[in-house]
């Protein structure tokens, strides 16, 4: 009896463990049926077999299953022998292998090696019509270094500089596989697909990439506002990244791309945030002197040249803090410089320490945009603090005196590189401008320079005009050379004949003297001590007193 009530009990819980198979089977069979990968007859996605019924069996088998792999659950398919090329970034902290476990099934299809149709044991249900997936976004082929990266440990240690979550805090939706592994199934369900391309959660806002990953600043930056629609998405993606290091959604290696084409351009942008068209102007940053040179973990003062946005600007963490120079501004947040000893700094704290990067003793320029008395291509000997002159850029200027000063400037004031250099319209920054070199206003620089006001709208953002050159018949040392009266009649002398204006790293370079030798000649003096100077611009070689 006991025996009869033993066996009763094994049925039954036989028969239950059946009907529970049985709707767990169909439960999965309804996800599945309803997605691109029923490939069977009832499918209704661009790849589907003519005759064969049944859904499961492009991916799974009852009997004699492949068990080849590490991670086979009855699986019905050959596994690729391709070796691939896998992810690499200098910033990436994981060390991808060949794929593994669950990564490995999916590439059994999504490499393009194998057809989809060619089962174990050389089966093809429905004969020969699925053959391997057409080129596209499904097929990976086998360069997976434009990929996120899978098959790699996801180390505790991975999390330590806070970009990362810790893998144990990994409890939701997203798991990793058996041996802490990354694989595609800690995004994708192959089995279902409630939020589109099998992702596990909805990825709105970034839902699913900021399960994993939490970057410095992102929860307080710009681009992480309500109030436009930005996420990881609009400059990154997943799968067949254009910029394969970072993972930039750009459709050329241009890192740039990222920026321009996706949001920052007439069609997306408002005025203030469309660069695009900045770069389109005659005097710009050149963007396209170099393609993909860029790189994080770069050092500035050994660096290749070239100029992308994120030489710049840290997308991550800029947001719209405003400062007062010569301190950054939210857009400038979290960017490496170099300082005014030349010493490399992993964040600038003063905007002319981005601008040192490029413009000091490894300078991006070749030549200087005047050839002068005294020429120097690192700016930052040009407004060191021991030159007799500067514009107040790394340091209060040295007159004191000065009464020129217009628009809120005194002599206490400090300046911003940006205050000249910048867009003459648009796009606050230093993108591109109608002007030369990279000027917010008109600065005419040729000699002689038939005068009148507006050519000279960059130094009147600063100096009063009318201060400046005192109308006649007041005597002034400007007025007759810049308007050209009196014997300087047709000798009009544009500003930049006489004053360099970022500063002069000679003694007798007082007052921003710095004469332009095409206008002054080879033989030019300029006496700071007697107040003289001596140029060919004068009918003779005899010194002229101020």
């Amino acid at each position: 009896m006991i025996k009869k009530n033993a066996l009763a009990a094994v049925l039954g819980l036989l028969g239950l463990f059946l009907c529970l198979l049985l709707v767990s089977s169909a439960a999965l069979a309804v996800g599945v049926v309803d997605t691109l990968h029923n490939l069977s007859a009832s499918g209704t996605g661009p790849i589907s077999t003519a005759s064969e019924e049944r859904v499961c069996i492009f991916c799974h088998t009852p009997h004699h299953a492949n068990v080849t792999g590490d991670y086979m659950p009855l699986w019905s398919r050959a596994l690729s022998t391709a070796d691939y090329t896998l992810y690499s970034s200098t910033t990436v902290q994981a060390a991808p292998d060949q794929p593994t476990g669950a990564s490995r099934l999916c590439l059994s299809c999504h490499d393009g090696t194998i057809a989809v149709g060619l089962l174990t044991g050389d089966y093809r249900p429905g004969g020969n019509s699925l053959g391997a997936l057409p080129v596209g976004d499904t097929n990976l082929e086998t360069d997976l270094s434009n990929d996120h990266p899978i098959s790699f440990v996801y180390e505790d240690s991975q999390a330590d500089d806070g970009q990362m979550v810790h893998p144990d805090s990994l409890t939701g939706a997203v798991q990793l596989s058996p041996g802490n592994r990354m694989e595609c199934t800690a995004c994708h369900d192959s089995h279902q697909d409630l939020f589109g391309k099998f992702l596990l959660m909805d990825n709105g806002d970034s839902a699913l990439c900021e399960v994993c990953h939490i970057p410095t600043g992102w929860a307080d930056g710009t681009h992480n506002r309500n109030d436009i629609d930005v996420s990881c998405e609009s400059c990154h993606t997943a799968h067949g990244a254009g910029h394969a290091a970072s993972l930039l959604r750009s459709t050329l290696p241009d890192e740039e791309d990222a920026c321009l084409i996706s949001c920052h351009n007439a069609a997306s942008s408002g005025p203030e945030a469309d660069v695009e068209t900045a770069f389109s102007r005659t005097s710009t940053h050149p963007l396209d002197f170099t393609d993909g040179i860029h790189d994080p973990t770069e050092t500035p003062l050994t660096m290749a040249e070239h100029v992308e946005c994120a030489d710049c600007h840290n997308s991550h963490q800029l947001d719209g803090a405003i400062a007062s120079a010569p301190n950054v501004s939210g857009r400038l947040s979290a960017v490496s410089g170099v300082d005014a000893s030349g010493v490399e700094i992993e964040s600038a704290s003063y905007e002319y320490e981005i601008c040192y990067k490029c413009h000091s003793s490894n300078p991006f320029v070749d030549a200087t945009h005047i050839t002068r008395q005294f020429n120097e291509l690192d700016e930052s000997i040009r407004f060191d603090a021991g030159n007799p002159s500067y514009h107040p850029v790394t340091a209060l200027g040295k007159n004191t005196t000065m009464v020129t000063l217009t628009n809120g400037y005194t002599t206490g004031s400090r300046i911003y590189c940006t205050d000249c250099h910048n867009s003459s319209s648009g796009a606050t920054g230093p993108h591109g401008s109608i002007y030369e070199p990279i000027l917010v206003g008109q600065y005419l620089t040729s000699y002689p320079q038939s005068y009148a006001q507006s050519n000279y709208d960059l130094c009147w953002r600063c100096h009063d005009p009318a201060v400046l050159m005192p109308a006649p018949p007041a005597d002034n040392i400007h007025t007759r050379h810049v308007q050209g009266l009196g014997a300087h009649a047709g000798k009009e002398t544009p500003c930049a004949s006489c004053h360099d204006p970022h500063g002069v790293p000679d003694v007798s370079g007082t007052y921003l003297i710095n004469f332009d030798s095409t206008a002054a000649g080879p033989t030019m003096v300029h006496d700071q001590l007697n107040r003289t100077c001596s140029v060919d611009c004068h009918s003779s070689a005899t010194a002229r007193s101020y």
